[in-house]
Order: structure tokens, then sequence, then C-alpha cells
């Protein structure tokens, strides 16, 4: 081959590889301002000009690199299917470099078990800025520490910090969305902000994946008490109760349902339940008086 042809080669060659990024750059080459279009009319007249332009932009380059490289095809293809060859040992290398080993991942579970008593210890000292930060470091760890989210919201959370809390909880909806828990803490976060209704669709969701946790029935309990849906609030404390009988918060919510609805039978049977339970309630004398008064 002389050598008066390899730079005409090369040009060809770059023309072909701009082609290829031409393509696969092609839906940011037809982007257009179309800002002076009316509004209702803007979607219309922008698939006429994008149409337009995508035909101006194929037929010229087509009609410039397709009789050069026509030639040469089967050099180029070559040349390409070595390039992805090296992509792909590439990537391959790229995996195992980044690939933690068993015992890496021993190490960095250990690590983090470690981070985790720390932060427990600074939340005791209420030192909530280096709890956070620890928090955040182990995310960013390990992104996919559904546990670690969780700590993190609640922290935000007991300082009242309720923004950052929904904010990470509903990122955490992203790395499982069938999590009822996530649901009951959102539903806490509404109820604080006083949205009563969406603290309530949050408890009815976490019950919805999740039935047989009490305390799930118990917080939507409170939430129809709240509202005022009495009737509503009884069924859900009595499956609170029914999951764990011998729970004395429950069985005080209940004992107030039943005499809010003048059930006095129920509300005496079960203020004997939690006597055997709690006789040091200081409440039973109060549930006693106003059960009489029924």
């Amino acid at each position: 081959m002389s050598y008066n042809i390899i730079p005409f080669i090369i040009i060809i060659l770059s023309l072909a590889g701009i082609f290829i990024i031409v393509i696969k750059k092609f839906p940011h080459l037809l982007a257009i301002d179309v800002g002076s279009i009316p509004a209702e009319k803007e979607k219309q007249k922008k698939e006429e000009i994008i149409k337009k332009r995508a035909n101006r932009i194929i037929s010229g380059w087509l009609s410039l690199i397709i009789p050069k490289i026509r030639p040469l095809a089967t050099g180029i293809k070559d040349i390409l299917k070595d390039f992805y060859r090296k992509i792909l040992a590439l990537e391959k290398f790229y995996q195992k470099k980044t690939a933690l080993s068993q015992e890496e991942k021993k190490d960095l579970d250990s690590k983090i078990r470690q981070m985790l008593q720390e932060t427990d210890e600074l939340i005791k000292e209420e030192n909530y800025n280096e709890a956070e930060k620890k928090y955040i470091e182990i995310i960013s760890w390990d992104s996919k520490n559904t546990g670690v989210y969780k700590k993190l919201a609640d922290l935000y959370y007991e300082q009242k910090e309720y923004k950052q809390a929904k904010e990470t909880l509903e990122y955490l909806i992203k790395l499982d969305s069938a999590d009822a828990e996530i649901y009951d803490r959102l539903g806490h976060i509404a109820r604080e902000q006083g949205n009563l209704a969406e603290a309530k669709k949050d408890y009815k969701k976490s019950i919805a994946l999740n039935d047989k946790t009490a305390h799930y029935h118990f917080d939507l309990g409170e939430i129809n008490l709240v509202m005022g849906d009495y009737q509503a609030a009884l069924e859900n404390l009595k499956k609170a109760t029914d999951l764990e009988s011998n729970n004395p918060k429950y069985l005080d919510k209940l004992i107030e349902i039943y005499i809010l609805l003048k059930e006095r039978g129920q509300a005496l049977d079960t203020l004997k339940t939690l006597k055997g339970v709690n006789p040091e309630n200081q409440k039973i004398a109060d549930f006693e008086e106003r059960i009489r008064a029924i």
C-alpha cells in the first residue's frame, strides 16, 4: 500500500468514527430552541422541525461518508470488532477490581457494626451531627443498607427534621417498596406534621404489606380515634390486642374506645385484663370511675 494513501485512510476512519458518534448523539444534535413557538402548537411544530432536520443531517452525512468508506468497509468492521472486544475485556477487568472478596466483605461488615455501635453512643450523648455523619459514611460504603437508612430517618425524626426524614424514607422506598416499616414511619411523620389523612393512608399501606404486626394496627387505630372514627379505631385496636393480648399500651387505648362507645361490659372485661397485666397502671382508678358513669 502506498504511503500517500495512509493519511486518506486515517481521514476516512476519522469520518467513520464521527459518523458513529453522530448517530449515538443524534438526539442531542436534533435539539433546537422552540421557546418562541406558542404552547398549544409547540409539540406539533417541534416534531415537524425535528423530522426535517433529521432528514437533512442524515442525507448530508451519508452523501459525504458512504462513497468514501465503502472500499474500506471490511477493514472498519474488523477494527470495530476488535475495539468492542477490548471494551468487554476492560469492563471485566474493572469488575474484578471493584468486586470485594469474601474476606473484604467480612472486614467491611465488621467495620460497619463497629461504626453503628459508635453511632449509638453518639446519639446517647446527643451528638447528633456526628451521628448523622457516621450514618452517611456507612451508606457511602453500603448504599443498599436499608437498616442504616431507617436509623438515619429516625435520627432526623427525633430532631423534628421531618422534611429530611421523609426524603430519606421516600428514597428508601426505591430500594424496597414492599417494606411495611417504611410506610409506618412515614405515617408518624405525616401525623407530626398534622396531616392525618396522609398518615392514615401510610398506616393502611403498612398493614396492606404486613397485617401481622400489632403496632401497625395500633397506629392506625390512634389516627382513627383522633379523627373521631371510633368504630374504625375499635376494629384496629382489637386487631392489635389480638396480636399482642398482654400489651398494656394497647389495652389502655382499647378501654378508652369502649368508654367512648359506652360499651360498659367490654370496657370492664378489658380493664380486668389490664389489671392482671399491669396492676400498677396509674389509669386503673380513673377507668373504673368512668366505666361506672356509663
